[in-house]
């Protein structure tokens, strides 16, 4: 009975010392610098590039690009744009903007390319930004910019194939093929670039050409969710992907980043789609709201990196 009872009392001892040591150790562990952050995010060692779609931020005063725009974004530190090229009725000039949001802003009664150039100069709120002056920016300012991706609009009308090689005849003349890159519809039009490429004033040239893979044609699951083909990145055309963000998941970014190709994702406006781009690693983003994209991106990098 003693011994028992001495044994128990052994017993309890010990294990009261236990307890105090495990007790101790948990404070210990508790205290330590790395117990108070969580654990690094998986998307963490490399945010998105931002890229401004159309050359100014939606959430200011500016509807239309212009080199100011422009130049505001680069002293924001956003270093890359995503723009439209157009031309008008009677005049070869290119110039940068999205053709339907313009006709919008302008009331126009006909698409641009069928509107007489002397008819919008004639209004005072009518602004036009010549392909030219951006690419005078980029050759007064190369170190600013990482990238402008240009995609040709109208690719169906009659005068493409010349204003196609219009383009690239500017971009050899301003020195500036390596900041440009082109964005193309299928391996059709690639082929197209390729050639006007080649035949450039001033070159010849090898711009990147990014696919486009636009929700609207994409094939669709059985609850009608868009998603990407992913048997088109197997283009032998394609240096890279402009993808829409509708179509942004895994099986599409692991695909793109399988292949050593850059996939960006458009338009991305909102927290659930850029939170889906950071997570899954994309390599850019384009937005109408740069400012923003770049405020989150800093926010989520700090409170879990």
């Amino acid at each position: 009975m003693e011994r028992r009872h001495g044994s128990r009392r052994f017993s309890i001892s010990r294990n009261g010392r236990i307890a105090a040591v495990a007790a101790a150790t948990l404070i210990l562990l508790l205290s330590q610098p790395w117990r108070r952050r969580a654990a690094p995010h998986a998307a963490c060692a490399a945010p998105p590039t931002i890229y401004s779609h159309r050359g100014f931020d939606a959430a200011e005063s500016a509807r239309v690009t212009t080199t100011a725009s422009i130049e505001a974004l680069l002293d924001a530190g956003i270093t890359a744009f995503d723009l439209d090229v157009f031309w008008v009725a009677d005049d070869p000039q290119l110039f940068i903007g999205h053709p339907p949001s313009l006709r919008r802003l302008w009331s126009l009664d006909a698409a641009l390319v069928n509107t007489p150039l002397r008819e919008l100069r004639a209004r005072a709120d009518v602004e036009l930004y010549p392909l030219r002056s951006l690419l005078e920016l980029v050759g007064r300012r190369p170190a600013a910019f990482t990238q402008v991706s240009l995609e040709l609009k109208q690719p169906e009308h009659v005068r493409w194939p010349d204003q196609l090689a219009r383009l690239y005849s500017l971009v050899a003349a301003a020195g500036v093929g390596a900041k440009v890159a082109l964005v193309v519809e299928d391996d059709v039009q690639a082929a197209a670039h390729r050639a006007a490429q080649a035949s450039a004033r001033g070159g010849p040239l090898h711009v990147p050409l990014l696919l486009l893979l636009r929700d609207l044609d994409a094939p669709r699951d059985a609850s009608g969710v868009p998603h990407a083909n992913l048997s088109a990145l197997a283009s032998p055309s394609a240096d890279g992907f402009a993808a829409s963000a509708k179509l942004l998941d895994a099986p599409l970014a692991d695909a793109a980043r399988a292949r050593g190709r850059p996939l960006c994702v458009w338009v991305v406006d909102d927290d659930a789609s850029l939170r889906a781009a950071w997570e899954l690693r994309v390599p850019c983003v384009i937005t109408n709201l740069p400012t923003w994209a770049a405020r989150r991106l800093g926010e989520w990098r700090a409170a879990e990196c």
